[in-house]
């Protein structure tokens, strides 16, 4: 059985096969009394999750994957599947071209949407600042909303990087 804990009458077990033989949670509590040991918190991912790599990806799929950004939810950022920024901006090269101002322009956009990069990131990224990141996201959105073809192409670079199942 692949399960990362179960609850056995109040108590919790750990089966895995990092943890064989199987501990019950007082004795491994009682076993590390006065002795040093790292946290098995410092192994959390977006400090919501505790497990190996595959119950991470397991969890992630079953229960992130597709959901909608949430200021509150910030751990949904960071577990969520994004396209690197590198990703991005090879596709909108790909579609609108490497030397067109609207390139950079979309890629800013682009980044700052889908992503998951920090605005600090994404500044570094173009040589600007944050709050121009932020700007410059929000102008090329008004400026997709008025452009029948960009809005077209803005399209086409999302299918090819999977950003619209972000």
């Amino acid at each position: 059985m692949n399960v990362p804990f179960f609850f056995i009458n109040n108590e919790i077990s750990i089966v895995s096969p990092e943890f064989l033989p199987v501990h019950n949670y007082r004795s491994f509590v009682e076993d590390m009394l006065g002795e040093e040991y790292d946290s098995p918190l410092n192994a959390a991912v977006a400090a919501t999750m505790l497990g190996g790599a595959e119950f991470i990806r397991q969890m992630t799929e079953t229960h992130i994957d597709g959901k909608q950004q949430d200021r509150d939810l910030t751990a949904l950022r960071t577990l969520s599947n994004h396209p690197a920024m590198d990703t991005i901006i090879q596709a909108v090269e790909n579609v609108l071209g490497a030397n067109e101002s609207s390139a950079k322009k979309a890629s800013i956009h682009l980044c700052h949407i889908y992503s998951g990069a920090k605005l600090k990131e994404i500044g570094e990224r173009f040589g600007i600042g944050q709050s121009a990141v932020t700007q410059a996201s929000r102008r090329f959105a008004q400026l997709l909303n008025g452009n029948g073809i960009l809005k077209k192409q803005v399209e086409q670079i999302k299918q090819s990087t999977e950003m619209s199942k972000v």
